[in-house]
């Protein structure tokens, strides 16, 4: 598993983790300094900045929310 993945990981166990680029505090999942995912009631959501997305960042804000959903997040479009 790569240092991605255990973040995302983490996160869906609710526990702090960090990478230089990609971090949580348990509840919410960073990439760089953009929100990409928080916790509502017991639900990881992850939002979708992907290339195929219509917000997309950057490749590898793109492989973190990729992390996240493979760790079990549910995508969810940016402007919910």
């Amino acid at each position: 598993m790569n240092k991605k993945q255990k973040v995302a990981e983490a996160w869906i166990r609710g526990q702090v983790a960090s990478t230089d680029n990609f971090f949580t505090d348990g509840q919410s999942l960073y990439s760089y300094s953009l929100k990409i995912g928080e916790t509502l009631e017991s639900k990881k959501i992850v939002f979708d900045y992907t290339s195929k997305g219509e917000n997309y960042v950057t490749k590898t804000t793109s492989q973190h929310v990729q992390a996240a959903r493979n760790a079990g997040a549910e995508l969810w479009p940016v402007n919910r």
